[in-house]
Parts: C-alpha cells; structure tokens; sequence
C-alpha cells in the first residue's frame, strides 16, 4: 500500500522543483565560487512597462485602435495563452492572474489602457509574483508573452 496519489503528485512536484533550483544554481554560479552571477536575472519580482530599470526594453505599446478595442483584443489574448485567466475587467483595466505549471504559483498582471493625446492607444502592463523576493525573469516574461499576444491580434 503506497501513498494517495495526490501525495505522490505533491512530491514528484518538490523533487522537480528542487532540481530547477539545483540548475539555476548551477548555471549562476561560477565554478570554484559561490558568488551569483548576477547578470542572469535581477532579483525582483514586480515589473512593469516602462518603469522598470532592470528591463529598459519592456516598454509600452502604441496601438492606432481606439481603447475599447483594445482592452477587447487583451482579453483575447488572455483567453488564448495557456495558464491564464482573467480574474476581473473595467472600462480600462484588466486583471489576469498566471499559475505556473509546477508548483501552481500565481502571477497578478495588470493592463490599462488609455488615449494619448495624439489620439494613439497605450497599454502598460505590470506582472508581480505572489510570493519570493525574485522571479527568475517570469514577470517579464509574462509581459513581453501578453505583448506579443496583444501584437498578433491587432
């Protein structure tokens, strides 16, 4: 008689979960050394477009549709990426909330649309982790993934 299949789940996540961290320790450590490479990822956990230092590429978009098209064509694109959905929606807003695969950590990310005055479309974006004091990248990833989502349907 072995284990419930839900422990056995749990476990076979914390054995992978161990080795990731086993990896990402390997691959930003020297050898020889215990100093971080610190080139790899900041050890952040928040990121948002344009406000961000850590990424200066992560930028807002400019899109030449009016705001309610595009806040629609987000939410499109919310509901088409894999572990996504939208937790709630206005007028200009959307929230969404990302859960990783392996451990079912959740990820908040926020988009706001508004006019600019030479009648163009912003969208900001800001990806936060629930948990940790780094990300290993996943926020921005989060981001440039819903931007270039957001980019295929407009």
């Amino acid at each position: 008689m072995g284990f419930p299949t839900e422990t056995r789940r749990h476990w076979r996540r914390a054995v992978w979960a161990t080795a990731g961290v086993v990896a990402v320790f390997a691959l930003t450590h020297s050898a020889g050394s215990l100093t971080p490479a610190v080139t790899v990822w900041p050890i952040i956990n928040d990121v948002a477009t344009g406000e961000t230092p850590q990424y200066p590429d992560i930028q807002p978009q400019r899109f030449n549709h009016p705001p309610e098209k595009v806040l629609q064509a987000a939410a499109g694109a919310v509901g088409s990426l894999d572990h996504w959905t939208i937790e709630s929606q206005t007028d200009d807003e959307l929230h969404a909330i990302r859960t990783t695969r392996l451990l079912r950590f959740k990820d908040d990310i926020w988009l706001r649309v508004s006019q600019t005055g030479d009648g163009w479309t912003q969208v900001w974006i800001r990806s936060k982790s629930r948990v940790g004091k780094g990300d290993f990248g996943q926020n921005a990833r989060n981001i440039r993934e819903l931007q270039d989502a957001l980019s295929a349907r407009l």
